[in-house]
């Protein structure tokens, strides 16, 4: 580094007194991995003695399966700097995730002195929040179709047993928690690939999908004998022109499906459901409002949060995960568009997808294309 002139320096004591109580944890280790220094920080931050950590003694604070990497890294030639993550045991017993930055030093006549390592504590607590949330959530939604399976399945067995036929309705009771069941496996498997989501764009018209949709979602209500959507209508606004964008029509579909499920959910009263397409600035516009409880205003910016829930809508009335938003919103972006909410309170809420205005015929001739984004 060249000296500015003029420019001061920090004395030693300050040196001293930064490296010793800053941010960062630091430890220094020879050639062989064994410790001979670690500051305050790092003290602090793990509950140990400085004598604890001395030799191999601070490896005793790293997780047990991240060990081995890191003392592989040591073990090159000790002349390459690198970065690594691992977990580190707090004084608390918590291991929390932290990056190491490692510096190798040299010795007498040029040979490798070791390295000086500097971490910093890199867990986020949203992410650690919502994964205790999701845990939890997951463990509520999963206990409510396995306790109706388990009831089910005890009134199939005793109609056997007394050699009575099996009741048809217990059957297909039986089939509708096993495909709830499903869906929220489908939920947790998207939730893991959705960042390696695929498009496959061919041009699409809005209108004949939003119909496909609703018919598809009655239509399998009917079939399950859970309608309750009986206490719904559909009334539909600018379906009669058609209305093009370049897009993957199964994951606007489910975009859409989400969108009415919600729609039908949040309106337990029943009601009209408004389902109405526009266009502007060169984008295609299509909402789905409802009459239905509606969103406390200062949530309505979290609404596509994974795992996010209104506190107004309670999971034993309201079940779900929370990840069907985030999925349509991560969707939408990918397409070039936008999801967006209004809501009222007790008055119900309007969810607009956004979407870029496409011809059906692209320059060249074009029908489809595939796009990973």
């Amino acid at each position: 580094m060249t000296e500015s002139p003029g420019r001061p320096s920090l004395a030693p004591d300050q040196c001293r007194l930064l490296i010793e109580n800053g941010p960062f944890l630091i430890r220094r280790t020879g050639p062989d991995g064994k410790c001979d220094y670690v500051n305050e920080s790092w003290s602090r931050f793990t509950g140990r003695s400085f004598e604890d950590e001395l030799g191999r003694g601070w490896a005793g604070s790293l997780h047990p399966d991240d060990l081995p990497t890191l003392l592989r890294r040591y073990g090159r030639n000790g002349k390459e700097p690198f970065c690594h993550e691992y977990r580190l045991r707090r004084h608390d017993g918590a291991y929390r995730r932290v990056r190491d930055v490692s510096l190798p030093f040299s010795a007498s006549e040029g040979a490798p002195g070791g390295y000086i390592s500097a971490c910093v504590d890199v867990e986020d607590p949203d992410e650690v929040d919502d994964r205790i949330t999701f845990l939890r959530m997951m463990a509520h939604e999963l206990r409510t179709p396995l306790s109706s399976m388990r009831i089910f399945v005890e009134i199939l067995r005793r109609a056997s047993a007394r050699g009575f036929p099996n009741p048809p309705a217990a059957f297909a009771k039986l089939e509708a928690q096993i495909v709830r069941m499903e869906r929220l496996v489908d939920d947790l498997s998207r939730s893991s690939r959705l960042s390696e989501l695929e498009l496959s764009l061919k041009s699409l018209e809005l209108g004949d999908l939003v119909r496909h949709v609703v018919d598809l979602r009655w239509r399998a209500a009917d079939a399950t004998g859970a309608r309750t959507d009986r206490r719904h209508t559909i009334a539909y606004a600018g379906l009669d022109q058609t209305r093009w964008v370049w897009a993957d029509r199964l994951r606007l579909e489910q975009v859409f499906t989400n969108l009415l499920n919600n729609a039908v959910k949040y309106s337990p009263r029943g009601g009209t459901i408004q389902i109405s397409l526009d266009g502007k600035d060169r984008m295609h516009n299509i909402s789905f409002a409802d009459p239905g409880i509606g969103i406390p205003p200062k949530e309505i910016p979290l609404l596509t949060r994974r795992f996010f829930r209104a506190t107004n809508a309670s999971r034993e009335n309201y079940p779900g995960l929370g990840l069907g938003l985030s999925f349509a919103s991560e969707i939408v972006e990918r397409h070039g568009g936008t999801l967006t909410f209004r809501s009222e309170l007790d008055k119900g809420t309007v969810a607009t997808v956004s979407l870029p205005a496409q011809p059906p015929d692209l320059p060249g001739g074009l029908s489809e294309s595939p796009a990973r984004s």
